[in-house]
């Protein structure tokens, strides 16, 4: 796994399930070789406004788009062709927000602002793109991994706007 030499504190969850978010700055020597054995994956959460890009498969439930990087590929560049493989976006500059572990895998989440009139179609094996407000998220069929990176990101721009 990649070390950050900085980013955002993100806090501990207290859930039923372990899910731990860790302060992507600290990362480096303070990773239990748990984590480390975990699948890496690139998620971008995808501005529009207020309003977040979420993709879906056939008959799958919603997820912000995202994947494993390929063999050498950087997180941040991982994240970059995943949109772009996924959506048809061109993204650039995305920003990390945090590192976001569950059970299945360590979400290394970027979130990058697109224009507005910027329009997804969904691409390879993604069937569905949608734009919704993270409030929204709760009437949708996702993760709970899903719904948790999308509040903890909301709340962190709410709290410092990204900057122009």
């Amino acid at each position: 796994m990649q070390a950050y030499s900085s980013g955002p504190r993100c806090s501990r969850s207290q859930g039923k399930r372990r899910r731990i978010r860790l302060n992507c700055g600290d990362r480096s020597s303070h990773i239990s070789k748990e984590l480390c054995s975990m699948k890496d994956r690139a998620t971008a959460v995808c501005w529009k406004g207020n309003q977040i890009l979420l993709v879906a498969k056939v008959r799958s439930k919603w997820s912000l788009p995202g994947g494993k990087p390929e063999r050498g590929e950087q997180m941040v560049d991982a994240a970059i062709r995943e949109v772009q493989e996924e959506t048809r976006l061109v993204i650039k500059r995305p920003r990390l927000a945090c590192l976001f572990v569950d059970p299945r895998a360590a979400h290394h989440v970027f979130e990058v602002d697109v224009h507005l009139n910027a329009v997804a179609k969904p691409s390879n094996e993604i069937k569905h793109c949608l734009w919704v407000m993270p409030d929204q998220i709760s009437t949708l069929r996702t993760s709970s991994g899903t719904r948790e990176i999308i509040e903890l990101v909301a709340r962190m721009r709410r709290s410092s706007p990204p900057a122009s």
